[in-house]
C-alpha cells in the first residue's frame, strides 16, 4: 500500500492499526511523510497506548493536583515518562554473592500520592529465630511473604527550571525517601540532567571465592554465575531496556584477587574477570541513597569475608559513582520473568486427573521456600517439558546453596504413594496427594567442589500454590514447606513501618519474628 493510499484512509482505522503497533514503530510511521506529522501528538494514539502497556487511562487525578493541567497530556506522560521508564515496572534480580536480592518496581496507587511516579521496593524477609527462640519449628520452617521497602522514587513532576517551550514543563526527578537525612542535609532529589539510575553492558566480571593461602586452582572456584545464561527460563530477554538519559554505561572489569592477603582456613570473596569467558547480559544499577544501609541491596554473608572492593561497585569508564547519592551503587538488577499463575482453587478438585503436562506447566512460576535458619528464599519453577521435569531455580540464595543455581528437581513420570508418617511431617496431608521423588543440592559453606551433595527426597502437590518437600537425613526428619508467590494487592497491604509495607495476610507472621 502506498503512502498516498495510506493518506486516506480515515484516522480511525490507522487509530486500530497503532493498537498493534509499539510507540516506536508508531513514531515512525507517522514520521514518514509530513501530513502525519501532526497526528504525532494525538491524545487518542498517547491514551491507547498508555492504557494498553501500562493501564492509565484517565489523568484526571492528577490533573487535579497541578497548575498547569493543560500540559499533562498522554503524550507527555508516555513520552517523557512511561517510555523511559516504564519498563522497569516489574520484577528485578541482583547478582549480589550467594544471598541475591530482589527489587521490584510498580506504578503509584495508593491513595496518599497525588503525583504520577514508579516505585522502586526491595524485599526483606522477616530475621530468622534461632532454635533456642520461643516459637514452634515446624511454622519458624515456614515461607514468609516479604515486606516492601522503598527504595526510590521516580516521578512525573514539574520543572520549574525549564519553562522556556511548550512540552518542558514536566520532567521526571529521582529521589530516595528510605530515611530522613541528617538535621542540616538536604534531601537527594535529582532532575533528570544528573540520572541515578543506569543501564550498565555487558561484562565478563565474575566473582570466586578463597579458601585457601596457596594461589593455586585448587584453592579457589568460581561463583555461579547470575544469570547462568541469557537462555535460562527466568531471565526475562523480552524485558525492553529502560531509556535512561545517561544511555548504557559500560563498566571496565576489575581484578583484586592478586591482591588479597590469604589465610588458611577463612573465606574470601573477591573480584575478577570469568577465566571462562562467560559474559553477563547489561543490567540496572542504580543508587541506593545517601542515607541507606549498606545492607539494603547487599545482604550480609555470614562467615565470609567480602573482599570485592569499596561498595561493591564496577569501575565505569564515567565517574558517575563519584556523586553523593551515588555512594552505595547497588550492583547489577537483571528482569526475572514472573507469569500470570492460575486462579487460586482453580486445579485444586481437577489435581488427581489431570495431565503431567498441564501439572508441570501450572507449576512454573515464583515461590518462596522456607530454608530454616536460612529463612525464606525465593524460587523459580520450571516446568522442562522435553526432560518431564520440574527444576527449583534459586533466585535469592544463602552462603550454602547460592542465586544462581538449581536447588531441587523432580520427574513427573516417578510418581509415589505417600505413607503415613510422610503425611505428617509434611502437615498431615492426604495419603491421596500427588507426589513424586526428586533431588536435592545441598552444600557446606561457600558451595565448594567436593562439599556439594545430592539427595533424595518425596515431593508432595497439594494443589497449586502449596508444595511440601519430606527430606530424610539418616534419622532426621525434614519438612520443606513452598508457596507461590502471587501478585499483589497493594491497596490491601498494611503499614509495618515508613516506607515499608506487607500483605496483610503477612503481617501477624512478622510480628511474630520481631
Amino acid at each position: 500500500m502506498t503512502i498516498s493510499l495510506i493518506k486516506t484512509l480515515p484516522l480511525e482505522l490507522h487509530f486500530q492499526i497503532f493498537s498493534h503497533l509499539t510507540a516506536q514503530d508508531i513514531v515512525n510511521f507517522l514520521s514518514t511523510c509530513k501530513a502525519f506529522y501532526s497526528t504525532i501528538r494525538n491524545e487518542t494514539i498517547w491514551r491507547n497506548l498508555s492504557s494498553r502497556d501500562f493501564g492509565i487511562s484517565d489523568l484526571s487525578v492528577y490533573q487535579d493536583h497541578h497548575d498547569y493541567p493543560e500540559e499533562f497530556t498522554f503524550h507527555a506522560v508516555y513520552s517523557r515518562f512511561l517510555f523511559p521508564y516504564g519498563s522497569l515496572i516489574g520484577l528485578w534480580a541482583s547478582d549480589h554473592p550467594f544471598k541475591g536480592n530482589v527489587q521490584g518496581f510498580r506504578l503509584m496507587m495508593e491513595a496518599e500520592y497525588k503525583e504520577l511516579g514508579i516505585i522502586g521496593e526491595v524485599w526483606r524477609f522477616p530475621a530468622v529465630l534461632l532454635p533456642q527462640q520461643n516459637m514452634n519449628p515446624a511454622e519458624r520452617d515456614r515461607p514468609v511473604l516479604p515486606s516492601y521497602i522503598e527504595t526510590v522514587h521516580i516521578l512525573f513532576r514539574r520543572d520549574l527550571l525549564d519553562l522556556s517551550t511548550e512540552g518542558t514543563g514536566y520532567t521526571v526527578a529521582i529521589y530516595f525517601p528510605w530515611e530522613t537525612p541528617p538535621e542540616g542535609v538536604t534531601p537527594v532529589h535529582r532532575m533528570t540532567g544528573k540520572s541515578s539510575m543506569f543501564w550498565l553492558g555487558k561484562t565478563v566480571q565474575s566473582y570466586y571465592l578463597w579458601y585457601g593461602s596457596a594461589p593455586t586452582e585448587s584453592s579457589h572456584c568460581l561463583h555461579p554465575e547470575f544469570p547462568p545464561n541469557t537462555s535460562v527460563v527466568w531471565y526475562d530477554i523480552d524485558r525492553v531496556r529502560p531509556h535512561f538519559p545517561t544511555g548504557t554505561i559500560q563498566p571496565k572489569p576489575y581484578d583484586n584477587m592478586a591482591t588479597m592477603s590469604r589465610i588458611n582456613n577463612v573465606m574470601y570473596l573477591c573480584g575478577a574477570p570469568s577465566k571462562k569467558g562467560l559474559i553477563k547480559p547489561p543490567a540496572l544499577s542504580m543508587s541506593c541513597g545517601p542515607y541507606a544501609p549498606k545492607e539494603l541491596h547487599h545482604p550480609v554473608l555470614p562467615g565470609i569475608a567480602d573482599l570485592r572492593g569499596d561498595n561493591h561497585a564496577e569501575p565505569l569508564e564515567e565517574a558517575v559513582f563519584g556523586m553523593r547519592d551515588m555512594e552505595q551503587p547497588c550492583g547489577r538488577y537483571y528482569p526475572i520473568r514472573f507469569p500470570d499463575p492460575p486462579p487460586p482453587n482453580s486445579l485444586t478438585p481437577a489435581l488427581d486427573t489431570i495431565g503431567d503436562t498441564e501439572l508441570g506447566e501450572s507449576l512454573a512460576g515464583i515461590w518462596l521456600v522456607g530454608c530454616g535458619l536460612h529463612g525464606t528464599e525465593v524460587l523459580y519453577l520450571e516446568w522442562a517439558e522435553e526432560e518431564r521435569t520440574v527444576k527449583a531455580w534459586k533466585i535469592t540464595g544463602d552462603v550454602q546453596v547460592p542465586r544462581g543455581t538449581v536447588n531441587w528437581w523432580f520427574k513427573l513420570d516417578s510418581p509415589v504413594t505417600l505413607d503415613d508418617m510422610t503425611c505428617h511431617i509434611l502437615g498431615d496431608i492426604q495419603r491421596s496427594t500427588r507426589a513424586y521423588h526428586g533431588r536435592g543440592i545441598s552444600s557446606g559453606r561457600g558451595f565448594i567442589p567436593g562439599m556439594q551433595d545430592s539427595r533424595r527426597f518425596t515431593v508432595a502437590i497439594v494443589n497449586e500454590d502449596d508444595i511440601r518437600i519430606w527430606i530424610r537425613r539418616g534419622d532426621v526428619h525434614r519438612g520443606l514447606f513452598c508457596i507461590r508467590y502471587r501478585p499483589r494487592d497493594v491497596q490491601s497491604e498494611a503499614i509495618l513501618s515508613k516506607g515499608t509495607r506487607v500483605a496483610a495476610e503477612a503481617l501477624s507472621a512478622w510480628r511474630r519474628r520481631e
